[in-house]
């Protein structure tokens, strides 16, 4: 099977370049607005979509004096930043068509639907075009989980919050006597493992013993409410239960906000994410041609 200097090159490349990132011989360019410098000289650009990548490089362009189209296939702007609202419709290549049915004021994120706060330059534009954002809420432990199948907690709903903590506690305090069986501790000092412990039990939420016996962290089974009323602490679920039920799988793990690009704080454009879409497209002004489709580009010797 033959293989093309392109296709060579972007398969090893797919592998190298995440390699060199990890070795810091590849330094990602930080994200900042655009600083374009550069003369129009009367030139036309064609620009191919009007996603928000088309979108903000007629912007761009535009404040350098280019005379700039963009040709767009849809007959809407945004590309992948859609919000599916009542009455928004879609319509499949083979001709199906989808009618939102959303009451009024509802409405549902079809593309992206946060914004991390490392991404520097789509906070950016949100500033310079008055986008109102507010902040994405990615983590709700009062969410259930339910999971299919035969163990003992299989087919009913349970708190996130009952998982999450139950198995932290569990590991902690498996952890907690492997330090105190000083069997982590051998580059630690007497003082340096308490202080490891320490840590452990506030992780965990382990008692004096250093056993997990569940906290008000995982909630209450009875409310607390004034005065002596200090509400009813659920027993934990058995660590074995949790595994055996399907709920230490990849589905469940909380590690998705620990991730970089999920971490606390996001944000989101209020009314939704199309919001940006719509900002820029009133910026670039009547250039866009909608339902424009593209089936082929010429290179001449005057341009494209």
């Amino acid at each position: 099977m033959s293989i093309s200097r392109r296709s060579f090159l972007f398969k090893t490349g797919g592998m190298i370049v995440p390699a060199m990132h990890a070795l810091g011989m590849l330094v990602p360019a930080p994200a900042h607005a655009f600083e374009l410098e550069g003369n129009a000289d009367g030139k036309h650009v064609l620009i191919l979509g009007a996603g928000l990548a088309g979108l903000t490089t007629a912007y761009e362009l535009q404040k350098l004096g280019y005379k700039c189209t963009i040709l767009e296939a849809r007959d809407r702007t945004g590309g992948r930043c859609w919000s599916v609202r009542k009455g928004s419709t879609t319509e499949e290549t083979d001709g199906k068509k989808q009618v939102g049915a959303f009451d009024d004021g509802l409405y549902f994120n079809a593309g992206p639907s946060r914004i991390p706060h490392h991404h520097a330059l789509t906070l950016h534009y949100c500033k310079e075009f008055n986008i109102p954002l507010q902040v994405y809420n990615n983590v709700n432990e009062s969410a259930y989980y339910y999971a299919e199948g035969t163990g003992p907690l299989s087919n009913k709903k349970i708190r996130a919050r009952e998982i999450h903590n139950d198995v932290r506690g569990y590991m902690n305090e498996w952890l907690a006597k492997a330090v105190d069986q000083q069997q982590l501790t051998a580059s630690f000092s007497k003082e340096d493992g308490e202080k490891v412990l320490e840590y452990i039990r506030a992780e965990g939420g382990l008692n004096i013993d250093k056993l997990y016996k569940a906290s008000e962290r995982r909630g209450f089974i009875e409310a607390p409410g004034a005065g002596d009323h200090a509400g009813k602490i659920g027993e934990p679920h058995r660590l074995a239960d949790i595994v055996s039920s399907g709920l230490m799988g990849p589905d469940f793990y909380n590690v998705a906000e620990y991730t970089y690009e999920l971490q606390m704080t996001m944000f989101q454009a209020i009314g939704g994410m199309d919001k940006i879409a719509e900002a820029i497209t009133a910026k670039v002004g009547n250039i866009i041609q909608m339902k424009s489709q593209v089936s082929a580009i010429t290179n001449t010797s005057k341009g494209v």
